[in-house]
């Protein structure tokens, strides 16, 4: 604890402690032994050693991914931006500490989105998502990059799984997600409704700041940006007058966004099946040729068997007879 009584580590065990000896009346818990840190101690001094205590590899109880990321992101800026030195406060990789910034990254926008509607612990459940998401807009043109960005956030504000939004990492995901929104006679009037409501061109558009622009304007722009600030129990007033719960459209939005994950997996599938004899005979090419040269220097050596490579020969000819006549 510091000298003027702030507790920098364990606070859970404080809690705990508190509890036995208040609610239980224990009295073995009326008090804690804590080491005090010197006055002098500054507030950069305290992060490190938060980071030591919280996130070593050998303590016991893990940070959620997010208030790791966040250490991080406070680390990396007081230490100049030098992720070496990142890494080795928190006894991690260079790599690992920049995946986390990234996707903390990615967090932070949808926090901003929201307006206060939502909270970053509210998606330490989310790694997944945010990692996928990170690491597939890194190097994408802009335009795809903020499609797929926009999906991952609707997606993940509506609870689709993870695994079912990797299947829409792709430059069109956001205008297949909004025409199924538009064919569904339960997000229609809610689209509508946030048609109507979004922000003029005069207007700041908070969604810009955060999605960056691109032209055209996502398909998802508006209805993204009006969701995500509605709190999970609030209800929404639609244009006719009636009322519905944010978490009925949550759900119905989950649905449709399900629903196009699958079609476009069955889509990735298809094309798969129609490249994967190309793919497959170019493997087989590649891998002839590297026989082709290693073949002098096999028939070089005294164990070399020339009557078992020529039955292989002769199986490739027979293979590649029968593809020709299957045409």
């Amino acid at each position: 604890m510091t000298a003027d009584g702030v507790l920098i580590n364990g606070n859970r065990r404080c809690a705990a402690m508190r509890s036995l000896y208040e609610e239980d009346n224990n009295l073995r818990f009326q008090y804690i032994r804590c080491l005090v840190l010197p006055e002098d101690a500054t507030a950069e001094e305290l992060i490190y050693l938060e980071a030591e205590l919280q996130v070593a590899r050998d303590f016991k109880q893990d940070y959620s991914w997010v208030n790791e990321a966040m250490l991080i992101e406070d680390l990396f800026n007081r230490a100049g931006k030098d992720w070496k030195k990142v890494a080795a406060r928190m006894h991690r990789k260079v790599s690992d500490v920049r995946e986390l910034y990234d996707k903390l990254q990615q967090v932070h926008q949808l926090v901003e989105l929201s307006q206060g509607a939502r909270l970053h612990v509210d998606f330490a459940d989310n790694e997944s998502a945010f990692d996928e998401l990170a690491k597939h807009i890194k190097n994408r043109p802009t335009k795809e990059a903020d499609a797929v960005k926009a999906v991952y956030f609707l997606g993940t504000l509506a609870g689709t799984e993870y695994r079912n939004l990797r299947h829409l990492r792709r430059a069109d995901a956001a205008e297949l997600v909004r025409q199924e929104i538009e064919g569904n006679p339960a997000l229609k009037p809610v689209l509508d409704i946030a048609e109507e409501s979004a922000p003029g061109e005069s207007e700041d558009n908070l969604l810009d700041d955060v999605l960056g622009e691109s032209e055209p304007q996502s398909p998802l722009h508006n209805v993204l940006s009006f969701v995500a600030t509605k709190r999970p129990g609030a209800n929404i007033t639609l244009a006719s007058g009636d009322k519905v719960a944010v978490q009925d459209v949550l759900g119905s939005l989950r649905s449709a966004i399900t629903t196009v994950a699958f079609e476009a997996a069955e889509e990735q599938r298809d094309q798969s099946a129609v490249a994967a004899p190309v793919v497959r005979a170019d493997k087989a090419i590649a891998e002839l040729k590297r026989a082709q040269s290693a073949l002098p220097k096999a028939r070089a050596l005294d164990d070399w068997d020339e009557a078992a490579f020529s039955e292989k020969v002769d199986q490739l000819e027979k293979l590649i007879a029968k593809i020709k006549g299957s045409r």
